[in-house]
């Protein structure tokens, strides 16, 4: 039978003290929902705490069912020498008392200690119903927590970023992001990365174009930053990421030797007659080089009008640009099909005077007409 009226909470908190507590720990959160804060706290307060399974879920229950009156006794808990999980336990119950100022001293206090498990744990601050001044004090500590020297405290703190709503209205993560790109780890700087861009305002364009640019010569950083801006932006992404990937396309695009770079980011946003002269002026500075026709025929396949930019590039002198335009022909046919039409260019594409475009031609193969007669 259930006990519905609190009967065996005597019996619960007298577990507690033997090898029954791991069991009757959990059972004790439904009996304390139906009492009163304050007889919580005293229940509570006489609880056995010399196990540390006990002694962090007695101190987690404080909280949500403590209410004010429990506030005192977790102050108090918090000036002694606590195991680890109990001082993990302790910050969780303290999300109850967002409110009071005693409490973000003791977050900022714990962002501060040496154990970086700790310190993580004071970044974990539910951020779903802040008012405009504890939710600039969750920046703040994050930014501290960015700061610290643990990569492990900051891999964590990067992978709540990227999905934590919070307004930033100081902008003090965005800052720290933006300086953070050039730390010395690659893998840090592309979580710095993306979670700057799913934060990042329209007025910050300018400031993070610049910062890349700057990295520029850090050629890792460099290739890893494009795959994340290219991966994050499409015709259809928010403006602020559509303008970073075209500022920057077009700044690397006045060095020839990261002209594939900016080729890729350029294509990602420009329209389909810009990509032809985008191609047709890389073609003119001899920037088609091995590199850059695995980007020209890559992002050919990949454009959202690969037929006209088939159209576009056919009749160039350059057969570089018509060994592109067979690429788009083929990414054409792949989404619509082999029309007679498309097949009829094929030939035309077979025939042409450069083995470069010709050979490439002889093994594009489409479905030949009779397959469905034969089948039959």
């Amino acid at each position: 039978p259930y006990l519905d009226g609190g009967e065996g909470l005597v019996a619960l908190l007298e577990c507690l003290g033997d090898d029954r507590s791991r069991w009757a720990i959990y059972a004790l959160r439904k009996a304390l929902a139906s009492l009163a804060p304050k007889d919580v706290v005293d229940k509570l307060r006489a609880a056995p705490r010399q196990k540390v399974t006990v002694a962090k879920e007695v101190v987690r229950l404080l909280g949500p069912f403590g209410g004010d009156a429990a506030y005192d006794e977790l102050l108090a808990l918090s000036r002694e020498e606590l195991h680890r999980d109990v001082r993990v336990a302790l910050l969780r119950a303290l999300w109850s008392f967002l409110h009071r100022d005693e409490t973000w001293a003791l977050l900022e206090e714990a962002a501060a200690d040496d154990d970086w498990v700790i310190a993580a744990k004071a970044g974990e601050v539910p951020t779903s119903q802040l008012g405009d001044e504890a939710e600039g004090r969750v920046c703040e500590l994050l930014t501290r927590l960015l700061r610290r020297s643990e990569p492990q405290l900051r891999r964590e703190v990067f992978d709540r970023l990227s999905l934590l709503p919070l307004r930033d209205g100081e902008r003090r993560i965005a800052r720290q992001l933006l300086e953070h790109l050039g730390v010395y780890d690659v893998q840090e700087a592309v979580y710095a990365l993306n979670a700057l861009l799913r934060r990042l305002l329209n007025t910050e364009v300018d400031e993070l174009v610049a910062r890349l640019e700057s990295l520029a010569p850090r050629r890792r950083h460099l290739a890893r930053f494009v795959d994340i801006l290219v991966a994050q932006t499409s015709p259809y992404a928010p403006a602020q990421l559509r303008r970073t990937c075209r500022l920057l396309g077009e700044a690397l695009a006045r060095d020839g030797r990261t002209h594939p770079l900016a080729l890729r980011l350029l294509a990602q946003v420009v329209e389909t007659d810009e990509l032809a002269t985008l191609l047709e002026a890389a073609a003119e500075r001899r920037l088609l080089h091995y590199d850059g026709m695995l980007v020209a025929t890559s992002v050919a396949s990949g454009c959202l009008e690969p037929g006209v930019l088939e159209a576009a590039l056919r009749d160039s002198p350059d057969a570089q640009l018509r060994r592109v335009a067979l690429a788009a022909l083929e990414a054409d046919a792949g989404r619509h099909g082999w029309t007679a039409a498309r097949r009829a260019l094929l030939e035309r594409y077979r025939d042409d005077p450069e083995h470069a475009v010709a050979g490439r031609a002889s093994f594009v193969l489409p479905p030949q007409k009779d397959n469905a007669r034969r089948r039959r």
